[in-house]
């Protein structure tokens, strides 16, 4: 489904010119199939990403995308 070995899903937050930044894990509930990810950040648009890992820890995205979403907050 997920990949083999992967046990957790990232959100990663990517910036203009800048590499993607581990927000953390989504905290995710497998009863409902639902997750909540909370960061804070000064950009006003940015890509959302979060991906299937085998590790919270790990420094760069794996290929496994979950869901991709642009967001841009208007003043």
């Amino acid at each position: 489904r997920i990949g083999s070995g992967n046990t957790v899903f990232v959100v990663w937050s990517i910036s203009r010119n800048q590499p993607p930044r581990n927000e953390g894990p989504l905290e995710y509930n497998a009863d409902d199939r639902t997750g909540l990810g909370t960061f804070v950040t000064a950009e006003s648009s940015m890509t959302v990403r979060v991906t299937a890992e085998r590790t919270a820890s790990v420094n760069t995205p794996s290929d496994q995308n979950i869901i991709v979403k642009q967001i841009t907050i208007d003043d």
